[in-house]
């Protein structure tokens, strides 16, 4: 009976140990994820990292919240590697537009208007509630150039010797640019981003090309459409240390009675080594839409009040250095 009672009572006290160790833990709310170190949320117990977890210090937020670090316009003078645009960068906005290659989008042709017609974007001129396809809503690759202008996110830039590599942070993209010498497929098999190479023009430009772009991808988010056989022309050209530029022109004559010409592209360096990944995750989309776009409004009601035309994309303004505007000092 005496072991039994010793027993009873050790259990007891061991009990009360770890009550108490429960509540301490408890009351201690100041790591930057809700635990101790190495624990990365509250629930999820002692994980293995190194260091301890850290809220990020100083820096802005770009149009999505996405907490970005902008190199200051001071060192914009900074000598500067060429023939390398290796970094993280992230598009500068102009304006409040930046999802179209431009503003002005050319003719189209007959098959053009066709493939247009089918198009139901949920934003622009033509936007519809309930009944979109647009790709990207079910976590389709978004394709080139899409990928630079919707949704304004960071771009991590790697150099090898026979390729240039491109990490979109929005959505998790990769694109492989092959600069080995070698020649566009002339029957290629379409691919969600085409086949790119690229060579280097002189010491601060970059000149790619793309072509056998799968023809689901959209060049914008209003729906506009290409062929597979389009051609992307891509100039990456080095400003300064802090300032990166890309022109576009989209030639796809089967689309298009003329070339599409996009407004330049001004890109600002970061001073973040990394880039936080934003993959699509198909069941959240679904989700997604079963809890939100089943309530979206009826198509026709979209409509009525969906603006006529797109807004003109000016040209760069000057604003603070805040990551989301070009600063002219």
């Amino acid at each position: 009976m005496r072991t039994r009672y010793v027993g009873l009572m050790i259990i007891a006290v061991v009990g009360v140990a770890l009550f108490l160790v429960f509540v301490k833990s408890r009351e201690n709310t100041s790591w930057a994820f809700g635990g101790p170190p190495g624990t990365f949320y509250k629930g999820a117990g002692t994980q293995t990292i190194i260091g301890e977890p850290t809220e990020p210090e100083g820096g802005e937020e770009d149009q999505g919240g996405y907490h970005i670090l902008v190199v200051p316009d001071s060192e914009k003078s900074k000598p500067f590697e060429t023939r390398s645009i290796t970094g993280v960068w992230e598009l500068n906005a102009a304006s409040d537009t930046t999802e179209t290659v431009s503003s002005r989008v050319p003719p189209m042709t007959a098959k053009g208007k066709a493939m247009f017609a089918l198009t139901r974007p949920g934003s622009g001129p033509r936007a519809v509630g309930r009944n979109q396809n647009d790709g990207d809503n079910i976590c389709d690759p978004l394709g080139w150039p899409r990928i630079v202008y919707q949704p304004i996110r960071p771009v991590e830039f790697f150099t090898f010797p026979d390729r240039q590599v491109q990490h979109w942070a929005w959505r998790d993209q990769w694109r492989t640019i092959w600069t080995d010498g070698r020649l566009l497929p002339t029957n290629p098999d379409p691919l969600w981003y085409g086949h790119s190479v690229g060579r280097w023009e002189d010491d601060k430009t970059f000149h790619e090309v793309t072509n056998g772009q799968d023809e689901r991808t959209w060049l914008s988010r209003y729906g506009n459409v290409h062929s597979l056989n389009m051609v992307v022309d891509a100039y990456w050209r080095l400003v300064d240390h802090n300032t990166l530029t890309l022109d576009l022109t989209i030639k796809d004559p089967e689309i298009y009675t003329e070339d599409w010409v996009g407004e330049t592209g001004y890109f600002h360096l970061l001073t973040s080594p990394e880039v936080d990944p934003l993959p699509c995750s198909g069941s959240e989309e679904v989700f997604y839409m079963d809890q939100m776009r089943a309530h979206y409004p009826e198509d026709k009601d979209v409509r009525a009040t969906a603006p006529k035309e797109l807004k003109v994309i000016a040209p760069p303004v000057s604003l603070p250095n805040t990551g989301v505007g070009l600063s002219k000092e």
